[in-house]
C-alpha cells in the first residue's frame, strides 16, 4: 500500500527530529534535542582550536620557519579558504539532494509501481547524503589533518615532506573539514531547535564562538612574547 511505501522510504534523520519534538510536546515541558548542547560544546572547542591554529600560532610558526619569505603565511590562509569555499558548496548541494530525494520518495514510488522508469533516472542523476553522514566524514578528515599537523610540529617542519604537509596538505584537509562540518552542522542545529527559540540558541552559539576565539591570542602571547 501507499502508506507502507511511505514508511519504508522514511528519512531516519528527519524521524529522529520529529521524535524529539513529539517527546517534548507529550512531556508538557520545554526541552531541547541533544543536538543543541552537543553542537554548542563542539562549536566552543572547534573555535578555540581554530583560533590557536589559524589565527595566531600557525602564522607565527610558519614565519619563523621561513623568515625570508612572508608570502607563505598568505599562501597557507588562501589554501584553506579556497578549499573550504569549494567544499562547502559541494556539501550543501549533496545535503540538499538528499532532502529533495526524500521529499520526492512518495512520487517516485508511485511511478515505479506504475512501471515508469523516469523516476529512477532522476534519482540516479543526483547524489545525496544525510547530514549526520557528512559530519562523520568531516570528523575523519579533521582527525587526519590533526595527525599531520602534530607530525609536522613534532618533526623538523623545515624538511621538504613535513613542510609541504604543513602549508598545503593540512590546510586543505582543514578546509574540507570546515566546509563540510559547518554546512551540515549548522543546518542540523537549526532543525533541532524548538520553534520560537532559534534567536536564543543562535545567540548562545555566537557567544560560544566569540568567547572561545580568545584562546588563540592568549596562547600566542604565552609562546612568543
Amino acid at each position: 500500500s501507499q502508506q507502507q511505501q511511505q514508511q519504508q522510504h522514511s528519512d531516519p534523520e528527519e524521524d529522529a527530529v520529529v521524535a524529539d519534538e513529539t517527546r517534548r510536546r507529550s512531556s508538557g515541558r520545554t526541552c531541547i534535542s541533544r543536538n543543541v548542547p552537543i553542537t554548542l560544546w563542539f562549536t566552543t572547542l572547534r573555535c578555540a582550536g581554530e583560533s590557536v591554529w589559524y589565527s595566531s600560532v600557525l602564522s607565527a610558526y610558519v614565519f619563523l620557519l621561513r623568515p625570508n619569505n612572508k608570502a607563505w603565511v598568505g599562501y597557507l590562509s588562501a589554501t584553506e579558504g579556497i578549499v573550504q569555499f569549494l567544499t562547502a558548496w559541494i556539501a550543501g548541494a549533496v545535503a540538499d539532494n538528499y532532502q529533495n530525494q526524500n521529499q520526492n520518495t512518495n512520487t517516485n514510488s508511485s511511478e515505479e509501481v506504475n512501471g515508469n522508469n523516469t523516476s529512477c533516472c532522476r534519482r540516479c542523476s543526483s547524489f545525496g547524503l544525510r547530514r549526520d553522514t557528512l559530519l562523520r566524514i568531516s570528523s575523519v578528515l579533521g582527525l587526519f589533518a590533526s595527525s599531520l599537523a602534530f607530525g609536522s610540529a613534532y618533526h623538523d617542519a623545515s624538511t621538504s615532506f613535513w613542510w609541504w604537509s604543513l602549508v598545503v596538505v593540512v590546510p586543505s584537509l582543514y578546509g574540507m573539514f570546515d566546509g563540510i562540518n559547518l554546512t551540515a552542522n549548522l543546518s542540523l542545529y537549526s532543525d533541532s531547535i524548538p520553534d520560537g527559540q532559534r534567536s536564543r540558541y543562535f545567540t548562545l552559539r555566537t557567544m560560544a564562538m566569540t568567547t572561545s576565539q580568545m584562546v588563540g591570542p592568549l596562547v600566542a602571547i604565552a609562546l612568543f612574547a
